[in-house]
């Protein structure tokens, strides 16, 4: 199995959340053909890719992660001197995530 996380620039509500500069930072933090590189001929070798932008959901964090502490956990609050003001996904209160329209 192949894990590749971080190779789409895509948020499926809009990256308007973002301060501005952030296209900067998707352009440069995307592992770009990463999809492509590790494509398998081999029928036994399953590629798993994540479709969104690690700047809307990061799934390599786990929870807790000690990034979290520097805004870039899970859901990135932060990322070099940026800010994500609108938080797609909302803790569900179980321990999951979920997806809303709130502000945090």
């Amino acid at each position: 199995m192949l894990n590749v996380p971080h190779s789409s620039p895509v948020f499926p509500f809009g990256k308007e959340c973002w301060d501005s500069g952030i296209d900067a930072e998707i352009e440069r933090w995307t592992d770009w053909y990463t999809d492509w590189l590790f494509q398998s001929a081999d029928p036994r070798v399953i590629s798993v890719v994540y479709p969104f932008s690690r700047f809307f959901c990061d799934v390599e964090r786990l929870e807790n992660d000690p990034l979290e502490a520097v805004g870039q956990g899970i859901i990135y609050k932060q990322f070099n001197g940026l800010n994500d003001r609108f938080f797609p996904l909302m803790r569900n209160g179980r321990g999951g995530l979920t997806m809303s329209k709130s502000t945090a």
